[in-house]
């Protein structure tokens, strides 16, 4: 749980909750759009591929700069690397979005351990940063649930009308850094630049996301975490 103050967005259709062992809402809300393969899609690659859709649900895994060591990062990139080997052979090749999606649970088990100094474990720090997320509610984004980790953060959004994923990231990164490093006092690069973002496909993938980031804390010490879901 965590209870924050901001002088920019008031909080009525949002709260904090527990960490629960179901999904909260059994259905998927009706403004939810999810991947339409008849739709123009726009796709980048960075370590990850990014798949982008008009107005689309995504869920998005981002994290603190420090959160993983160079051990875990070697044996994504060789996970990587070895898939894209094994894809030169058309008849045994993993589908990229099911692979990715493997990528995402091994990175997330390293993320869990806690590496890195978790500058979100502290409630100040994680206010900041709540605030910023539902701040970009108003313009970029209708968020649904959300979970801020010690050391990372899993959203599950729909993007507004004319409004761009990676430019919203990029925003509410750069706007929580500087908050946040002002708050530490301390300089340097907060946030690692790419973004974990996966396209929503169905209704039943959409409460598979938000059970899992309503899920996702339950392990962690009471205040230590924020969980918050759309009322």
């Amino acid at each position: 749980m965590c209870h924050a103050d901001s002088p920019y967005y008031e909080f009525e259709h949002f709260e904090d909750i527990e960490p629960c062992l179901c999904c909260h809402n059994q259905e998927a809300p009706s403004e939810a759009q999810y991947y339409d393969q008849k739709a123009r899609t726009r796709v980048h690659y960075g370590h990850l591929p990014h798949w982008q859709q008009h107005e689309s649900t995504y869920f998005v895994t981002f994290r603190l700069n420090d959160s993983l060591p160079k051990k875990a990062i070697n044996k994504l990139l060789r996970m990587r690397q070895e898939w894209i080997d094994r894809s030169i052979n058309l008849a045994v090749m993993e589908r990229p979005s099911v692979f990715y999606l493997r990528l995402f649970e091994q990175l997330d088990t390293y993320l869990e351990s806690g590496h890195g100094r978790c500058f979100l474990k502290a409630p100040n720090i994680r206010g900041i940063f709540r605030s910023t997320l539902i701040y970009a509610n108003r313009d970029y984004w209708d968020l649904h649930s959300w979970v801020i980790m010690p050391n990372h953060t899993h959203l599950l959004l729909t993007m507004k009308p004319d409004r761009d994923l990676p430019k919203a990231l990029q925003l509410v990164k750069s706007y929580s850094a500087r908050h946040i490093n002002k708050e530490l006092e301390r300089k340097g690069r907060l946030w690692k630049k790419e973004s974990f973002d996966h396209l929503v496909r169905t209704p039943s993938d959409f409460l598979k996301f938000q059970s899992y980031i309503l899920n996702n804390p339950r392990h962690l010490q009471p205040g230590t975490f924020c969980v918050g879901l759309r009322k």
